[in-house]
């Protein structure tokens, strides 16, 4: 009964998931509802079937138009208002905002032209499942951790979207708020889609670290019965088969890579803007170089939301990336143990040849790396930017008090 509930339980909320994904143009593909509430025994991951949806492709469409007509619509009605023209900083910050707003209108459009390569990966997580629950060695224990960050960057959105309400009217708070959701969507889902491939990659590693506990030779005079040579030939199949698993994980990892490219280096690129205006003005705050009325706990929540999203982000990817050299390592221990089969370690050595051309890089389209080099790069360009703006705003006060 317990188990059957928490079946329910999580089948909901992986439901409630793809519905949020799908109103912000995250998922235009179809869920295969039945995959999850089936009274099977499934796979640990609670893989599920996406396809194809027309009309998920509409509303991406639709969506990507009413965001960009929204944000030229509401720069032109403040142009005619002028209602920004005393403050050249707030001036700034707005076109930054419609700048961000208009790079993000276009991720659903990428989303649906590109989904079919998204779509192939996820629904290939059944086939690798599949190959590797015929190896006796390998488990796929439970993990909440892609839960647990989705509902944190829901909760920090709602958050901070029900705070700035209270003081901004609807349309200026969904003015700047839309790009941040559909950003940070971007980021935790693929931060997600990378846990699940480390997760295979893990329990691949734990499987082979394994292989020393099957004492298949004793001596250099030893002659195996029949019942170990048959323990020998099942053990050179589960590395067969693991290895075709371990190459259609890393093939699958760069079809990942590829969809989300583009869509990554627009979620960079709005949150590392917001990140910098967001410091620039608690900085001018604390100097009281310009005068503010901001809420220091939503700027406080803002900064913590971005480092959020791109430790999440980057140690999925850091993770991923050394999965390829510890499995190595693992094989080349279990090379080195007397007690392997010369076959079994035949095989094993011809595996570990093999790593040297599947390793994982995680980038955004081949130009910015997405481990933790991107932290520092993030960090570097707004601490340049944030010390070139604060040194213009403290030399131009003495003038303006003039």
């Amino acid at each position: 009964m317990y188990n059957k509930n928490r079946k329910s339980l999580l089948g909901s909320y992986k439901i409630i998931q793809h519905v949020s994904s799908k109103i912000i143009g995250l998922a235009p593909w179809t869920l295969k509802v039945s995959s999850i509430f089936s009274d099977r025994e499934q796979i640990p991951n609670r893989n599920i079937t996406y396809s194809s949806s027309f009309i998920g492709i509409v509303y991406n469409i639709i969506l990507f138009l009413g965001i960009a007509s929204f944000g030229i619509y509401k720069m032109i009605v403040n142009a005619m208002n002028q209602r920004f023209s005393n403050s050249l900083l707030a001036m700034t910050i707005y076109q930054l905002l419609f700048v961000t707003l208009i790079n993000a209108s276009f991720i659903p459009l990428i989303y649906f032209i590109q989904q079919k390569s998204m779509m192939k990966a996820i629904n290939n997580l059944k086939i690798v499942d599949f190959l590797l629950n015929q190896c006796k060695d390998y488990t796929l224990e439970s993990d909440y951790t892609n839960d647990v960050i989705y509902a944190i960057n829901v909760l920090m959105n709602f958050g901070l979207i029900t705070s700035d309400l209270f003081t901004s009217s609807v349309i200026s708070v969904l003015f700047e708020s839309i790009p941040s959701i559909i950003s940070s969507g971007v980021m935790i889902q693929y931060a997600i889609q990378l846990n699940k491939m480390n997760r295979r990659f893990s329990s691949i590693n734990s499987a082979f670290s394994k292989l020393g506990n099957h004492n298949l030779k004793s001596d250099i005079n030893y002659v195996p019965s029949e019942t170990q040579v048959v323990q020998s030939r099942a053990l050179i199949l589960a590395i067969d088969i693991t290895k075709k698993a371990y190459i259609e994980l890393c093939e699958m990892c760069e079809m990942i890579t590829d969809f989300y490219g583009i869509p990554i280096l627009i979620a960079i690129f709005s949150f590392s803007v917001r990140a910098l205006f967001t410091v620039y003005i608690l900085i001018l705050s604390i100097v009281k170089s310009q005068f503010f009325i901001i809420s220091w706990y939503l700027l406080t929540i803002r900064i913590i939301f971005a480092i959020f999203l791109f430790t999440t982000l980057t140690c999925s990817v850091t993770t991923i990336a050394k999965q390829n050299k510890r499995l190595a390592l693992t094989i080349n221990h279990q090379t080195d143990l007397p007690e392997i089969d010369e076959k079994v370690e035949k095989n094993l050595l011809k595996f570990a040849s093999d790593l040297r051309h599947l390793k994982i890089e995680v980038t955004a389209c081949n130009i910015i790396p997405l481990d933790r080099t991107l932290l520092s790069i993030v960090t570097g360009t707004i601490a340049t930017y944030l010390v070139i703006g604060v040194q213009f705003a403290l030399s131009s006060r003495p003038t303006r008090n003039n």
